[in-house]
């Protein structure tokens, strides 16, 4: 009886309706964000990516100049198909984990399709949400 009212309980705290809103946002977020990406439109990606903006990936790491550089440079196969999405909200900061399912160079070696683990981090400025970070963890192979 004690696990059923603890597990209850998880459960309340879990699925709460502000966690499920958080989850869409997130979602609506790293949409839109890669729909800049794939887009490759300069003043879309000038507008979702803020000031501060680093990246990382296993080539290294970018500041906003170099990242939007690189971005315009991507040479991705296909639309990407995105799963199973982790989210977390602290204030003004929505920290999105999320896999993707693309084919890209990386390395100058085309990847596979296989889900590969991303990080994103958008702020709320006076701009509206803009990425802060993003971390890619696909790797050439």
């Amino acid at each position: 009886m004690r696990r059923l009212f603890l597990a209850s309980l998880f459960a309340l705290f879990v699925f709460t309706p502000a966690a499920a809103d958080d989850l869409e946002l997130g979602r609506k977020l790293v949409g839109d964000f890669w729909g800049a990406v794939m887009a490759k439109n300069k003043d879309k990606l000038d507008a979702v990516i803020g000031e501060g903006y680093q990246s990382s990936n296993p080539g290294g790491a970018s500041d906003r100049a170099a990242g939007i550089k690189r971005i315009m440079g991507l040479d991705i196969e296909g639309a990407p198909v995105f799963s199973d999405f982790a989210v977390t909200r602290q204030g003004p900061t929505v920290i999105v984990t999320y896999k993707v399912s693309v084919s890209e160079v990386l390395d100058g070696k085309r990847t596979d399709k296989a889900p590969a683990p991303r990080l994103t981090v958008f702020l709320m400025t006076p701009k509206g949400w803009q990425v802060v970070a993003h971390a890619n963890f696909k790797t050439a192979g």
